[in-house]
């Protein structure tokens, strides 16, 4: 695991808007972007742990980073963590490429909740948790279920992220 890491554009360590209870939230990101080590990103959970009920994984298409995704996953799974995932492919899509591609098949198997479509724009949802627009579906995987309290929300809510710039 020493070398597997994802590449991400920013990463919140509490956030309470991006899925279901406190979470720690990670966009990923394109080649272009910061590499993370898993190493470094679960020090940062673990820094965070007694007061985190999962993880979010939004940004760049998953299944680009799968396999260390997939890794990273079943590390956070160990630790207590519920993990959602958003992709901008279908479930149908997802379970298509997962037969010939293991990262994707693995981390599948690692994810409780998963948002699937792209986000549109003209299809603007915002009486929905957790999802952006009309088209996205959310499906709940593996045999194990969330505690009600986390996917049962209250109300919608809006969380702002002040973030000072470095440039001088």
């Amino acid at each position: 695991m020493s070398e597997l890491g994802l590449y991400l554009s920013l990463y919140v360590s509490t956030t309470e808007v991006e899925g279901p209870g406190k979470r720690f939230a990670i966009w990923l990101g394109s080649e272009q972007s910061h590499y993370y080590l898993l190493t470094d990103l679960l020090e940062e959970v673990d820094a965070a742990l007694d007061h985190l009920d999962g993880v979010t994984v939004l940004g760049e298409e998953p299944i680009h980073q799968s396999l260390a995704l997939a890794e990273w996953s079943r590390l956070l799974k160990v630790r207590g963590l519920s993990v959602m995932v958003h992709s901008g492919r279908s479930f149908r899509e997802l379970r298509s490429i997962a037969v010939e591609d293991k990262g994707v098949r693995l981390l599948l198997t690692h994810i409780d909740l998963l948002v699937c479509g792209r986000y549109l724009s003209q299809l603007s949802d915002s009486s929905r948790l957790w999802v952006g627009s009309t088209n996205q579906t959310i499906h709940q995987l593996g045999t194990g279920s969330l505690p009600k309290r986390l996917i049962t929300p209250k109300e919608l809510t809006l969380e702002c992220r002040i973030q000072r710039s470095h440039s001088g």
